[in-house]
């Protein structure tokens, strides 16, 4: 949903370049991250994470983007995050908005990732896909693959894909 929006509005003129390129840094560095920040969402809210509706999940993401993977001001970060949420969403959507924020700025992205992450010892697949943001089911499929047992090499864990030029 959210490429789409932005190339709407890129090809709409809306932004200039420096704009521009926050945008699509929010968007793309948003979903590269998605099962992190959803792991990290998850523990900041007193429900399962598929009870948050959709549009409330990509606001809250893309203000945990901000704080977690950006060095936007965490004061900006959730005063952005909560505006916009107030604009497309209304008023009791920004509340919520706004509290999980605020829990999520209480720690940086390590520090989130060592308590939402279970231990390689625990659950090395689930502690692959948080640690690494790659979705659970890709990395069943490769340490299936490599006969059950996780690649030596790091790298290999790491997303391929890199920010937009």
């Amino acid at each position: 949903m959210l490429p789409p929006l932005l190339k709407k509005a890129r090809a709409k003129g809306d932004f200039d370049g420096r704009d521009a390129a926050l945008a699509t840094e929010l968007v793309y560095g948003t979903l590269r991250r998605q099962g992190t920040y959803d792991a990290i969402v998850a523990a900041c809210i007193d429900r399962p994470l598929r009870e948050v509706d959709p549009p409330v999940l990509d606001v809250l993401n893309m203000g945990v983007h901000q704080l977690l993977g950006t060095r936007i001001p965490t004061h900006a970060a959730v005063s952005a995050s909560v505006e916009l949420a107030r604009v497309v969403l209304g008023e009791g959507r920004a509340k919520f908005v706004n509290a999980v924020l605020r829990k999520v700025s209480a720690h940086d992205l390590d520090g989130w990732v060592e308590k939402v992450a279970p231990s390689y010892e625990e659950d090395a697949e689930d502690h692959l896909s948080i640690v690494h943001s790659h979705p659970r089911w890709i990395v069943s499929a490769l340490w299936d693959a490599l006969g059950g047992a996780a690649p030596a090499s790091r790298t290999c864990w790491k997303p391929t894909t890199s920010g937009p030029r």
